[in-house]
């Protein structure tokens, strides 16, 4: 039988358990780990984001006996909260017990359990992270034309335009390439994350700064790889089921043993951002040249075909819109919910001193909003937005100071330029909104 199907369990003890959070409503938030020696590649896997997705949970709780029975000499730091989500998952539900999806809520940290995860990372301070998830191969918009996905397997990378090259580099994007083909050689059917949307149009996952995967990335600057494996239906056999869970299992086990030499060696110093104080604030997708091409599975028969897919192709993005940091952003203290959720990001804003708080010229400036166009979609930043710039000239005292040399400084831009696509302005309730004719109360501030 092969490896990748071997339904035998490791026989050692189980990995060390200790709780790092509690959910929405009280229940533990487990972090399990294998002993290691000290020095080795610190690596995190996230499972259990939504509640509804057993086989992510059982696939990340399984794989650290058999990487402990088959690796253990490898020194490799590796720990894995399996089931981030517990509330969802005693109640079969995708959302947490707030309804909150926590895989779009890395940017906002509404949740209870995003918010513990955040501090492990920044207490821990992995080097990789891995999210798994499971996926469902039947939509709609495909069973129309008798289609549904048949990978085992699908992998993802970060894609956001703010990202630091090095966030994913050529030797990221060719490592896992070198997994989905090791996972072909074990029988399994894996590719890059491939959407066809009801629209038709065809693309990798989004670029939104929502998601662990762009979110962590961007405000850490670490690379996070999506997993996401084939959901069986409801009325399936348990074999479906079983192999789904050993096609993460060997995902996991392929990305952490290229890990160890990946992130063992230097970055990449030719992808080293030639502008690092320039920040990409937004993008388009951009058109591929040829249309992409899938393996589906006919509904009827069983069948897996080779499809030209015939929406548009826009594998790729450009950005659009820049902006130069300044030394800080000046958060007035009246923000409080923008306070509080860059601190939930662990960014303590400083007060200034009485002489640096008074008016001078050329220390701080305010955008003042010209022109937008509000998105009739919720959650959605304007368009067309032009700013004009001027000296503020009151007092900073009642403004706090966040330095974008802090790390994830990138992420500051994100999160608080007005003509962010990503930013909070997006949202009411952080009073950020964007109304033409009105200053913008976050100020840009340089020494």
């Amino acid at each position: 039988m092969p490896p990748s199907l071997d339904r035998s369990p490791p026989a050692l003890a189980p990995p060390l358990r200790e709780v790092v959070g509690t959910s929405t409503e009280g229940r533990p938030i487990y972090l399990e780990s294998l002993p290691a020696a000290p020095g080795g590649p610190r690596i995190l896997l996230i499972g259990g984001q939504h509640g509804d997705e057993p086989l992510a949970r059982a696939a990340v709780s399984g794989f650290l006996p058999r990487w402990r029975a088959e690796k253990m000499a490898a020194g490799v730091q590796l720990a894995a909260i399996p089931d981030l989500n517990p509330d969802g998952r005693a109640a079969g539900t995708r959302t947490n017990a707030a309804g909150i999806d926590l895989n779009r809520d890395h940017q906002r940290l509404r949740g209870a359990e995003t918010q513990a995860l955040h501090q492990l990372v920044r207490r821990w301070q992995p080097q990789l992270i891995v999210d798994v998830h499971t996926y469902p191969p039947r939509r709609k918009h495909l069973l129309r034309q008798g289609w549904t996905y048949a990978h085992d397997l699908f992998l993802d990378l970060p894609n956001n335009p703010s990202l630091l090259p090095g966030v994913a580099d050529k030797r990221l994007t060719t490592g896992m390439q070198g997994v989905l083909d090791r996972l072909g050689e074990d029988g399994f059917l894996a590719d890059r994350y491939l959407l066809v949307r009801r629209s038709g149009r065809v693309r990798h996952s989004t670029a939104d700064a929502v998601d662990a995967r762009n979110h962590l990335a961007l405000r850490y600057g670490i690379p996070v790889i999506l997993v996401e494996g084939k959901q069986p239906p409801r009325r399936t056999t348990e074999a479906a089921g079983w192999r789904t869970q050993q096609a993460v299992i060997r995902t996991l086990h392929h990305i952490v043993a290229w890990s160890i030499e990946y992130l063992g060696q230097p970055r990449d110093r030719t992808e080293q951002d030639p502008a690092p104080r320039r920040v990409a604030l937004r993008c388009r997708y951009q058109p591929a040249t040829a249309p992409a091409h899938l393996r589906l599975e006919q509904v009827d028969s069983g069948q897996l075909c080779d499809v030209v897919l015939p929406g548009p192709y826009t594998p790729s993005l450009r950005p659009t819109s820049y902006v130069s940091l300044p030394d800080a952003y000046a958060v007035p203290k009246a923000l409080s919910r923008v306070v509080q959720l860059l601190a939930a990001h662990g960014w303590r804003g400083q007060p200034l001193g009485p002489q640096r708080s008074a008016p001078g010229p050329g220390l701080a400036q305010q955008y003042q909003i010209q022109n937008c166009v509000p998105s009739r979609r919720p959650h959605r930043a304007a368009r067309q937005v032009q700013l004009a710039t001027h000296p503020y000239p009151g007092s900073l005292d009642d403004y706090l100071l966040y330095p974008t040399a802090a790390a994830g400084g990138r992420c500051l831009a994100v999160l608080l330029e007005p003509h962010s696509k990503y930013g909070l302005a997006r949202y009411d309730e952080y009073g950020l909104s964007l109304r033409p004719g009105q200053d913008y109360p976050v100020l840009r501030w340089n020494a």
